[in-house]
């Protein structure tokens, strides 16, 4: 979006779901193995990784674009608390 700045909005989307996500595993992780886990977030932050990139190129509205982009960082950051965790 112009006159915003991306930088310090995207760390928002990524770490209020990570945050949520360690809080749920913590309680609930028992019930799944370490190996699900860590495969599980890895599987999931690497396709997010190449949905990402293709979704900046491919949406040409720049709001539409940042706000893409931040709802793709936020399903990141459910894998990245689920392998952190």
């Amino acid at each position: 979006m112009p006159g915003e700045l991306p930088s310090f909005y995207y760390p928002f989307a990524v770490q209020s779901l990570n945050s949520l996500t360690q809080f749920f595993v913590a309680i609930y992780g028992f019930k799944y193995s370490i190996k699900f886990k860590i495969t599980y977030g890895f599987y999931g932050g690497m396709a997010i990784m190449i949905v990402l990139p293709l979704a900046g190129h491919f949406i040409s509205d720049v709001t539409a674009k940042f706000w893409a982009c931040f709802v793709i960082l936020i399903v990141f950051g459910h894998f990245a608390g689920t392998s952190q965790a």
